[in-house]
């Protein structure tokens, strides 16, 4: 599988951090934000990892390639349009075609839940989602209502209920890429170029829903504002998950 690493966006909720260098090149606890991704990225088996970039991709693609990515994309849409766009640019590049799970560069999981993505796209036949259950969930995180078989029947921030949250992870297998990319498509169509690529979960809802793989356990960091990147370098500078 490769591995495609959504990264264009402003990361404006980081004030002035972000104002001359991208989100993706933010240090926590020593190392770029970047770095954690494409090493979990390796650790889960990817063949290839594909890095679509944005804001500030002058500062990124150095990085990018000093980390080693396979592929450097760029969204030249990144200021006005979601995040499925970048997810367009690199099925145009052909970096889909084999099977893909979906990261992105402001996430840093611990790198146990490694094998239980690695486990979960190797038996996987449909589009998998990967969510917990051990968090507590605020305004801002995306919630997941799944039915008695554990397929996504809602997923959206503003849920009043739910049964899960969803990680920022998503498993396409080759099988499933062109229905994959049909769903994404419609959804485009409807609701235009600012959407993300969750919407495309909700959009086969009814029709091919995403079952669900539960990585609940060893914990992940989600980077969005100063307060989260405060508690990523306390929780890193305490359990140092990536340390050399």
């Amino acid at each position: 599988m490769n591995v495609i690493v959504l990264a264009a966006g402003t990361g404006s909720r980081l004030g002035e951090r972000t104002r001359d260098v991208p989100k993706p090149a933010v240090p926590v606890a020593g190392r770029p934000l970047l770095g954690y991704t494409v090493a979990f990225a390796r650790r889960v088996g990817a063949a290839r990892v594909a890095v679509v970039l944005g804001f500030k991709n002058e500062v990124s693609e150095p990085l990018a390639r000093d980390l080693g990515v396979d592929a450097v994309l760029y969204n030249a849409a990144f200021a006005d349009a979601g995040n499925l766009i970048s997810l367009g640019v690199a099925r145009d590049a052909g970096q889909c075609d084999d099977g893909f799970l979906i990261m992105n560069s402001d996430h840093i999981y611990h790198p146990a839940i490694a094998d239980k993505v690695k486990a979960a796209a190797a038996a996987a036949t449909w589009v998998t989602a990967f969510i917990d259950r051990d968090r507590t969930l605020g305004a801002d995180d995306m919630k997941v209502r799944l039915d008695d078989e554990q397929h996504v029947v809602s997923i959206d921030k503003q849920l009043e209920s739910w049964d899960a949250g969803y990680v920022g992870m998503t498993f396409v297998p080759r099988a499933a890429v062109a229905s994959y990319f049909r769903h994404a498509d419609n959804v485009r169509l409807e609701k235009g170029d600012g959407i993300h690529v969750e919407q495309v979960l909700y959009r086969m809802v009814g029709v091919e829903p995403a079952v669900t793989v539960d990585i609940s356990g060893p914990g992940w960091l989600e980077v969005d504002d100063e307060r989260d990147l405060a508690r990523a370098h306390a929780a890193l500078a305490q359990d140092p998950w990536y340390a050399p």
